[in-house]
């Protein structure tokens, strides 16, 4: 999901970064939470590979914590002659997160691809993935653009809105997009195992756990690439990576477009500790304020009080398509999320961000 990046990460330099061993094969992991029904045309479009006669690659489709048919429709839907394996595991932990973890816990290959259930990606997804990567050797993660297909005609808001929908915008730039408030989406995200291997062996624990069921909390995505980032790794978007976000009605609403803001909001509250952490402690007033929870919340406050006729069309349910209500709810999801952490945490997670090992500070990574 989409989250706003914080643009404090600063740009380590091309000195900074690990080489690795080259691409030996792919695995595309579904992480799925009761998606029978989603399922089946995002496997279809998987048999249309192109180009992977040299490619060994895989399917991982993760049950977290399904309680529909997901199991037995993933097995039955791909057919017994598809181009590459399938395998269903399970995580019975709720979130994205634990998800994802699973599947590069039972990854065979040392390139991951991440399809949401409702991703369709494009025939040359996976060997063009396989390619960046063995030119790349500095990149860890990489993407490309999404298109939207919605269920029912979309509403005249959504064009200004869809990148909270984890759709692209054709004007983002390609390339190597490192440090640039154009990290890659979580959907259609492929990333090197032995990148995100190292990070967990170097102590990295996820803050956040992204959806839980119906729980759409986001950001978790967009934690990923900092952390990758900060280990010293570059990004890519590659334009010729295409797939669509197949969007059913329930979702293309208004209400539904504002928990996605107000769940980008929440997760900044937690992206923003990385910023501090990279920055020395200090005992100054001034630096104890700046990294304060006090000063976050009261500011959010003073930030939803600022906009007086936004919060009154709010409290009036009304506004549809207002960007301002949008810029609302991410405050006041900030503002949730922050009641929901303690001070007392929020310094002890900062404090061992500033000690992590995985964090390359001075010298090239991995060192």
């Amino acid at each position: 999901m989409f989250a706003v990046w914080p643009p404090f990460i600063a740009d380590l330099g091309p000195d900074k970064v690990v080489s690795m061993p080259t691409v030996t094969g792919v695995s595309v992991l579904i992480c799925c939470h009761n998606s029978a029904q989603r399922l089946p045309p995002t496997l279809a479009h998987l048999t249309t590979q192109v180009h992977t006669e040299n490619i060994a690659w895989e399917i991982i489709v993760i049950d977290n914590a399904s309680t529909d048919d997901t199991v037995s429709v993933a097995r039955s839907v791909w057919p017994a002659d598809g181009p590459a394996p399938l395998r269903v595991v399970a995580e019975p932990q709720a979130g994205l997160t634990f998800a994802r973890l699973k599947g590069i816990s039972e990854a065979r290959y040392s390139i991951l691809i991440f399809v949401d259930d409702d991703n369709w990606l494009g025939p040359g997804y996976i060997s063009r993935t396989a390619r960046i990567m063995e030119e790349h050797p500095e990149v860890a993660v990489c993407n490309g653009f999404c298109s939207a297909v919605p269920e029912d005609e979309p509403p005249s808001w959504f064009t200004d809105c869809h990148h909270y929908y984890a759709v692209s915008d054709p004007t983002w730039p390609c390339g190597d997009v490192t440090g640039t408030n154009h990290e890659p989406f979580g959907a259609g995200m492929a990333i090197r195992k032995a990148a995100v291997v190292r990070l967990q062996e170097q102590g990295f624990k996820p803050l956040l756990v992204g959806r839980q069921g119906k729980n759409i909390a986001s950001g978790e995505d967009t934690e990923m690439c900092i952390a990758l980032r900060l280990a010293g790794w570059r990004w890519w978007r590659d334009p010729d990576l295409r797939f669509q976000h197949y969007i059913p009605k329930g979702r293309m609403n208004w209400r539904y477009c504002l928990s996605l803001a107000r769940a980008a909001g929440a997760s900044c509250t937690m992206l923003d500790l990385y910023e501090f952490a990279l920055t020395p402690g200090t005992s100054t007033l001034r630096g104890r304020l700046r990294e304060s929870w006090f000063r976050d919340a009261l500011w959010s406050i003073l930030r939803i009080l600022r906009q007086p006729r936004t919060l009154l069309r709010r409290l009036a349910g009304s506004g549809e398509g207002d960007r301002a209500r949008l810029r609302l709810e991410a405050q006041f999801g900030r503002l949730q999320a922050l009641i929901g952490v303690k001070p007392g945490r929020r310094a002890a997670v900062v404090a061992q961000l500033r000690e992590a090992q995985w964090i390359v500070r001075d010298g090239p990574a991995g060192k």
